[in-house]
């Protein structure tokens, strides 16, 4: 047998659909799927366009968290192909591991490639390229191919970790990527609220269906209610009892597919630790140690949804400055934490260098975190967290950072260049400070109060009355726990309520 009959042969085991293509039906992560009801499909399956001109290649980096669901995501995107009478052979799936290296892809892609080139190369070929980002200058190998003109007529969709090691690789890719106008680079992220509470309640999931499927008809009714123009919310505050208890479970179970299906059942510490160790070792990836990444982790969960600065950072894990940077942004990168810049109102943008406001991704990143410090069984202490009123409203205050920014992108115009600093900021005036600083594409600010608690006074809103005078903007919104109200400057709508607009 050849090389590369010994290569095809290979690759047929991760293939099984060349053999059958009903297999993809029995393959691991279709039946996980499937054994829950395939209640959600990511909203990526659908934005990434797999088919172009015969003329073009199209490489697509498509980057999140470990166990968030991108084997998933491919194998759901294989199968839709398969399901509509694609060929079988013209889809090639391949799954690095940690010690992959650049010899393997060159013999994965060449073996596949050569085989399926020449006369076939007139169909356009299917390739997935899982955890790329295990490979070593795994862009070399694709630069080499698309000069060699290998590429042409094929779709490479490669998913990885660290959204800096694709985004930097990929740079030496210009030219080569395709002109992709959704944008080659694409960020796989947990479910969101509206997408936790479809699966978890049938009424609701039709309500979604009919009424919240439109980013545009969200978006309407979200700046609807800030300007207090009527009290619609598309029907949503009929369910405003069931929509805090779906969301106080979103607290605990996150948005992480495998372990929201597993909600209202308890979530084994085995999975914690898997999370756990999915993230340490991609901080080990990048060159980090085990001490260093357990200090942060601990300065992550008790100073999530406040302010720091780069010294504070630096002080709290005994490390240097540009080391605590370092440090951030990897944890950024892997899409553990966000980091909010301050507002400013003279600029319109953000104060790059003045203190900036951390919050985790999803809540579970939050618990698995937790975790490492704690002596006690993970979920049963995820369930007391939730219910300190403190810890509440600091992951309350974190699900509305992640779902602004996910809002802002949606209603992009400009999606390949969108940047999250220059929509979601908070603002703060001596000790006044507001959560929140929506500026969407109407470039008017937008200031938000996240307060979960069923009664806010409005002397606790003091910091917005401040920004409103010194911004010109006409008003601001309250995020409740279950209160309605219309003020002169603002409205208190529920939080739930509001994330399902987002």
């Amino acid at each position: 047998m050849s090389d590369e009959q010994s290569m095809l042969a290979a690759l047929g085991k991760m293939n099984p659909w060349w053999a059958s293509p009903a297999s993809i039906d029995q393959d691991g992560e279709i039946s996980r799927w499937r054994a829950t009801g395939g209640r959600y499909i990511p909203a990526l399956v659908d934005e990434i366009r797999l088919d172009f001109g015969s003329d073009m290649q199209a490489i697509y980096t498509v980057r999140g968290s470990r166990q968030v669901g991108k084997t998933t995501m491919a194998k759901l995107q294989i199968k839709r192909l398969l399901d509509g009478g694609t060929e079988a052979w013209r889809i090639l799936y391949y799954s690095f591991g940690p010690h992959a290296t650049l010899d393997e892809l060159y013999g994965v892609l060449l073996g596949y490639l050569n085989a399926y080139g020449g006369s076939k190369a007139a169909r356009r070929r299917y390739v997935f390229l899982d955890e790329i980002s295990y490979v070593p200058r795994w862009q070399e190998a694709l630069k080499d191919l698309s000069n060699r003109a290998m590429l042409v007529n094929c779709t490479i969709v490669a998913t990885g970790s660290n959204a800096t090691d694709l985004t930097r690789a990929t740079e030496t890719l210009t030219g080569r990527m395709g002109l992709v106008e959704e944008g080659n680079h694409q960020s796989l992220l947990p479910m969101d609220f509206r997408s936790f509470v479809s699966i978890m309640n049938r009424d609701l999931a039709k309500l979604v269906d009919e009424n919240l499927g439109s980013v545009e008809r969200r978006a309407i009714t979200f700046l609807d209610l800030v300007e207090g123009k009527g009290n619609g919310t598309l029907g949503l505050s009929l369910y405003t009892r069931e929509l805090e208890k779906h969301f106080m479970q979103y607290l605990v179970w996150g948005g992480i597919p495998h372990i929201s299906n597993m909600c209202p059942g308890q979530i084994p510490s085995s999975l914690y630790k898997k999370y756990l160790d999915g993230i340490l070792n991609d901080w080990k990836f990048l060159g980090y140690g085990t001490d260093s990444f357990k200090n942060l982790a601990a300065h992550v969960v008790s100073s999530t949804g406040s302010t720091f600065s780069w010294d504070s950072i630096a002080s709290s894990v005994s490390c240097s400055r540009q080391t605590a940077q370092n440090y951030l942004y990897a944890l950024r990168d892997m899409y553990v934490i966000s980091i909010t810049d301050l507002y400013d109102v003279h600029s319109k943008s953000s104060y790059a260098h003045k203190s900036k406001k951390l919050h985790t991704r999803d809540p579970i990143f939050y618990h698995v975190l937790d975790s490492m410090r704690s002596r006690h069984d993970p979920f049963e202490q995820s369930l007391v967290r939730v219910q300190d009123p403190t810890t509440c409203g600091r992951l309350a205050e974190c699900v509305m950072a992640d779902h602004l920014v996910r809002f802002a992108r949606a209603r992009s115009r400009v999606k390949p260049l969108f940047d999250p600093a220059n929509h979601v900021f908070y603002w703060r005036s001596g000790r006044h400070e507001v959560d929140f600083v929506y500026v969407g594409e109407e470039d008017v600010p937008i200031p938000i109060e996240v307060k979960w608690r069923s009664s806010v006074s409005h002397k606790s809103l003091g910091a917005m009355a401040e920004f409103l005078d010194a911004s010109g903007a006409s008003r601001g919104l309250v995020a409740t726990r279950s209160k309605y109200d219309d003020r002169r400057d603002y409205a208190m709508v529920p939080l739930p309520v509001i994330l399902m607009l987002l």
